[in-house]
């Protein structure tokens, strides 16, 4: 665009890319004859060959996910094989790309999906085998019509004046290894379904569903926040936001995941620790910038409040 200035190329780039989302046929690419997929599961693959089975025959085994799609990014450690063997019903799909980095291997495996509600999956994190999370996810999209954005992990919120974050959840939070936070019980019920869950500024991966209008909106995850061969670090709270700014809300509920399994490959080693530091900072300073935190922290706190059960809840305890 010769003559734009910087801040209309950025948004024009930002529309073309968002349009992309919209030219998909609104027929579903499958090769069945079910109506509209409704849930499509999408995994990040990199060095975990050990955990494959474990994912693939829960997710293979839930009659809730329509479609799988693996984005198998340049492993080493024969990964990509084991994939092949358990993923063999026609709409299982698998991406190859050589190391490409997470943020836009989920960005393809997501303009792949056909279901209406993506759920990000990553292979360091074991599913139970049942798939009552997936129902309970299912059922909180199919009660809240403006939920968009859904973690089963860690929620946040910050209090604007201190900067202090606090965690909410049913699962103690490693900070990818880091430390061990103090993580809080969520604090309300969600009085349709009623299991527990809450209203958060930021929902933590993984899992995390994306409902498919809300991708078509933001234009999928943010690729400024992180270089190839960078940590994906802070994504999901980039995306959190992206969906309280689109009208749609964000929300936390227990998904009893295995966590970890494996290893975090970015908390690796005291180089990779501090990469990663570097690379949050860098996120954090991005989202102060862009985005009205204070007003979606207000916001958040008195839709809690207005719309759900408080619950007798209080720090999680070993």
């Amino acid at each position: 665009m010769r003559g734009a200035s910087p801040a209309a190329a950025a948004a024009a780039l930002a529309r073309r890319r968002a349009e992309r989302y919209k030219c998909r046929c609104r027929q579903a690419e499958t090769y069945t004859d079910a109506e509209q997929p409704v849930l499509t599961a999408i995994v990040q693959s990199f060095n975990h060959v050990a955990n494959v089975p474990n994912i693939s025959a829960a997710l293979v085994g839930s009659a809730a996910i329509d479609e799988i799609v693996v984005c198998e990014d340049g492993s080493s450690d024969g990964s990509l094989a084991a994939w092949r063997s358990a993923l063999t019903r026609p709409n299982d799909f698998i991406i190859r790309s050589n190391n490409l980095h997470e943020l836009r291997s989920y960005n393809r495996a997501m303009r792949m999906a056909s279901g209406d509600v993506v759920v990000l999956l990553q292979d360091d994190d074991l599913p139970p085998p049942d798939g009552r999370w997936l129902d309970t996810a299912l059922a909180l999209f199919r009660d809240k019509p403006d939920l968009g954005f859904l973690g089963g992990y860690i929620g946040q919120t910050w209090d604007p004046d201190t900067g202090k974050g606090a965690e909410f959840g049913e699962q103690f939070s490693t900070h990818g290894g880091v430390r061990k936070g103090n993580t809080q019980r969520l604090a309300y019920t969600d009085p349709s379904t009623g299991v527990p869950f809450m209203y958060v500024e930021c929902a933590w991966i993984a899992p995390v569903f994306i409902r498919r209008d809300l991708l078509r909106k933001m234009g999928g995850l943010e690729l400024a926040i992180a270089k190839r061969g960078e940590p994906g670090v802070w994504q999901d709270c980039v995306a959190s936001y992206e969906a309280w700014v689109n009208g749609y809300t964000v929300g936390v509920f227990d998904a009893p995941f295995v966590r970890g399994v494996g290893g975090h490959g970015s908390a690796a080693s005291a180089a990779k620790l501090k990469l990663r530091e570097r690379v949050w900072q860098r996120a954090v300073a991005y989202t102060n910038r862009k985005y009205a935190r204070r007003k979606v922290h207000e916001f958040v706190v008195a839709l809690n409040e207005r719309t759900l059960v408080k619950r007798d809840a209080g720090p999680l305890t070993q």
